[in-house]
């Protein structure tokens, strides 16, 4: 949701159960003028329940809701065209199947990217489960946790044809990994952690518009490493970049 702030997102994708004027997300998805023809209001939508404790551990709950039943009429009329796609991981079989139906019709790699940041949803289901993806995905992110329960190694992706690895370490920082070399990234140092829910997608996001800005590695690797670090000022998307923050520290890392 990040990149739609950044000024980088042209399609959105998602179900709402709710009328879809009302809601807020959709409100922010206008302002933004990010095009809003592939919003589905159909069934219930998923709903996570976070607890973090005092140490800033969490725990998260999540309901599937039944959306992703319907999520193949998405683009039974209109197939829209980007040159990039992200995605993360679906909870339900018809969300997955859906997944490797749409990746399948993206053919053309050079002009076309895929990213994919599959979490441990994906990474539980193991290595043959998710190659089909792999195959086609050109930016691959990952966690240490994942990559042992994949039972991947780097050389492994890299061979596959994952253009670059993005390997979020947590506290440590991130290291990209590419045929071209290695380059890790400390951590932002913050004064005070109020939530870290999200922050590695917001880490995805400073990294994708990065990579869309025409960036050299090192400094979509600072980008991701800023964006996610910022998030954690506050809860939710209060904490995240806001179009002028993002821009400055374009203008910075440049």
């Amino acid at each position: 949701m990040l990149m739609w702030i950044f000024g980088e997102v042209k399609h959105y994708e998602v179900h709402y159960s709710e009328p879809l004027k009302k809601m807020a997300g959709y409100i922010e998805l206008e302002k933004a003028e990010v095009s809003t023809e592939y919003m589905l209001q159909k069934a219930e939508t998923s709903l996570a329940l976070i607890i973090i404790d005092k140490k800033k551990e969490r725990f998260i709950a999540v309901s599937p809701g039944n959306c992703e039943n319907y999520i193949s009429e998405l683009f039974k009329n209109k197939f829209p065209e980007t040159k990039l796609w992200h995605f993360s991981s679906f909870a339900s079989s018809e969300g997955q199947n859906f997944q490797k139906e749409l990746i399948s019709r993206l053919r053309d790699k050079k002009h076309t990217k895929v990213s994919f940041d599959p979490g441990e949803v994906y990474a539980r289901k193991g290595k043959e489960f998710f190659l089909p993806f792999l195959k086609r995905c050109n930016l691959l992110f990952i966690t240490k946790k994942e990559l042992n329960l994949f039972s991947f190694d780097v050389k492994e992706l890299l061979k596959l044809g994952v253009e670059k690895v993005f390997l979020k370490k947590g506290k440590e920082g991130a290291e990209l990994i590419s045929a071209e070399g290695r380059f890790m990234e400390r951590a932002l140092s913050v004064k005070k952690v109020v939530d870290n829910t999200g922050a590695g997608d917001y880490f995805n996001a400073g990294v994708l518009a990065g990579i869309l800005k025409g960036l050299r590695d090192v400094q979509i690797l600072k980008l991701g490493i800023y964006s996610a670090g910022i998030s954690l000022r506050n809860y939710g998307r209060a904490g995240c970049l806001s179009k002028k923050e993002f821009e400055n520290y374009i203008n910075l890392v440049k």
